[in-house]
């Protein structure tokens, strides 16, 4: 996932999975740069208690605002220097004389208020829920849903509009403690989302009728993945999955090539997603590591075969390129019987 940043999942794989805009922002030297963190965990649930004390007054929408844009590398203006004190003085990073870095846990929590405003902007929907046919909110009703790599929920804060029954698969602990701000400010109830990775689900067997990933898939052991994403599937049930192809790395690599930085990403993106594709396994980095920083990129044709082998049946008819996002729409469907 090199991510598109407008994506939202709705069948969640954790945290780690979701960083993917922000990783390509860095890349490119558009991001701050990460700094270590301090912070015990503890202290980290100290700061999101502060945080959302802060996020339910006054000053709750220029910090998201700034959050955001600090997420992603956009310039900042007089009233977000404004609030870099006080995200300096929570422990999220530092200002420099060149701007302000996060930290790690900094990052994750600009993540989730870019996340946040990427929501609102679109009107709270599902990603793609007015033009995909597969995406329609009413295909999900009184179904039994599970999103992996929700981040905080966004998603399924939408999907509870019609199914008791959804919940999400979400890696990093740090996205899940900030579902119950965003569900105050929205004046909801938190769904329910549970932290772990998506290899090995914690679920029976024909728990679900509908699994989704939006930009995730990418960053995890994709056979495995795929394996037990259609062991929680019912009969009937369907999986929907959104990834950047290997075509899309080819176009990046290419315009990384004056960038030493992004080209090196590149590289090792491109050496992964071939070694994965051949071999089953990333040359360098291992998912088990959580990081973002080592996704691959199949074909469409590998893609679709990882699916069929693992006993889904690919629905070309619902399943669509999104070329404004760069990333290849499946859709699958486990057989009756």
């Amino acid at each position: 996932m090199t991510a598109h940043p407008r994506i939202a999942r709705v069948a969640v794989f954790g945290g780690a999975y979701c960083q993917g805009s922000i990783d390509t922002a860095r890349e490119h030297g558009k991001a701050p740069s990460l700094v270590g963190t301090g912070l015990t965990a503890r202290g980290m649930v100290q700061v999101i208690d502060k945080l959302e004390r802060a996020l339910r007054g006054h000053q709750g929408p220029p910090i998201l605002r700034t959050l955001s844009r600090l997420a992603v590398g956009d310039p900042l203006d007089e009233g977000d220097h404004a609030v870099l004190p006080m995200l300096a003085k929570y422990g999220l990073g530092r200002q420099t004389a060149g701007g302000f870095e996060l930290d790690t846990f900094g990052h994750q929590c600009a993540d989730a208020a870019r996340e946040y405003k990427l929501w609102t902007e679109r009107g709270r929907r599902l990603h793609w829920e007015d033009t995909m046919p597969a995406l329609m909110l009413s295909n999900f009703a009184s179904k039994r849903v599970l999103e992996i790599g929700p981040g905080w929920g966004c998603n399924l804060f939408r999907l509870m509009r019609v199914t008791p029954h959804a919940r999400g698969r979400e890696i990093e602990e740090v996205y899940v403690r900030f579902t119950s701000i965003f569900a105050k400010l929205e004046g909801v109830e938190s769904p329910a989302i549970d932290v772990g990775g998506g290899e090995k689900l914690p679920y029976d067997a024909a728990s679900f009728d509908w699994v989704l990933l939006f930009s995730t898939l990418q960053y995890m052991d994709i056979r495995a993945a795929v394996r037990d994403i259609a062991r929680v599937l019912a009969p009937g049930g369907r999986l929907i999955t959104s990834q950047p192809l290997l075509p899309v790395l080819l176009a990046d690599l290419f315009r990384a090539r004056w960038e030493p930085r992004a080209l090196a990403h590149k590289v090792v993106a491109l050496v992964n997603s071939l070694s994965y594709g051949l071999f089953g396994q990333r040359l360098w980095g291992n998912v088990a590591s959580r990081s973002t920083s080592r996704p691959v990129y199949l074909t469409r044709r590998q893609t679709i075969s990882m699916v069929e082998k693992a006993g889904l049946r690919f629905l070309p008819s619902l399943s669509a390129q999104q070329e404004e996002a760069r990333e290849f729409i499946l859709v699958a469907e486990k057989p009756q019987g």
